[in-house]
């Protein structure tokens, strides 16, 4: 009889050790799921959207190796989620403006360089990935885009004439010219979802090009390679 209560009091406490056990490990493995995995309530399944960006473009070309030129950028796009961490992202009506009024001397004379481009590419396919959340509907994402564009540009010099009767500089010749090229877009971008409707990043987006000689029908490469802070909406 006493063998028999001793064996009974050795069988509750070891069940009441392995419930507690077994309680505990659910509770991990439920902690260790919400710290990595995304909360799908913060992630748009499908999704229309518009980005505002401004930055600097860095023109590489014959013209002017060091030309380096404000840009602002505008786009739309739309995103179909595929999976817990990716989707499918497309860039619709992708837009970059540069410009530049650049000023030097030579010689004591005074030079002046006037130039405008556009960067416009049509549609951009790629794929968007989306880290865990890290805070409420805060999570990270990176993307990458191809795809085909347009780019133009105009430009002029402006050069002062000495003249000697009067010594003085009274006459300034312009030489300008615009051509228009066509080539491969590619995009880089990475940044944080601020929530399910709003997002900053930084953008890498180079759009690459052929220039026409009118002169010689030689072709020359061009590229422009735009550096952008992006803020987005998603709809």
């Amino acid at each position: 009889m006493k063998k028999l209560l001793i064996y009974a009091l050795l069988t509750g406490i070891f069940s009441v050790y392995m419930s507690a056990q077994g309680g505990r490990t659910r509770v991990t493995i439920v902690d260790q799921k919400e710290q990595t995995t995304i909360d799908m309530s913060c992630v748009p399944q499908k999704a229309f959207g518009m980005q505002f960006g401004i930055g600097n473009a860095a023109i590489s070309k014959n013209l002017d190796p060091d030309l380096k030129t404000t840009s602002v950028q505008w786009s739309l796009n739309s995103y179909i989620n595929l999976h817990e961490y990716f989707g499918l992202d497309i860039r619709i009506i992708n837009s970059n403006i540069n410009f530049k009024n650049k000023l030097w001397y030579d010689d004591f004379t005074r030079q002046q360089l006037d130039y405008f481009g556009l960067v416009f590419q049509p549609v951009l396919v790629g794929l968007r990935g989306n880290s865990p959340t890290f805070y409420k509907c805060m999570y990270g994402y990176l993307a990458l885009r191809l795809g085909y564009g347009i780019l133009a540009e105009t430009y002029s010099y402006k050069m002062p004439v000495w003249n000697w009767t009067w010594d003085r500089e009274d006459i300034e010749e312009y030489e300008t010219q615009s051509w228009v090229g066509h080539g491969v877009s590619f995009e880089f971008e990475f940044g944080i979802n601020l929530g399910r409707k709003v997002y900053i990043g930084y953008v890498f987006n180079r759009q690459g090009g052929t220039k026409t000689m009118d002169e010689t029908n030689l072709e020359t490469d061009i590229n422009v390679n735009g550096n952008y802070f992006r803020l987005g909406f998603f709809f």
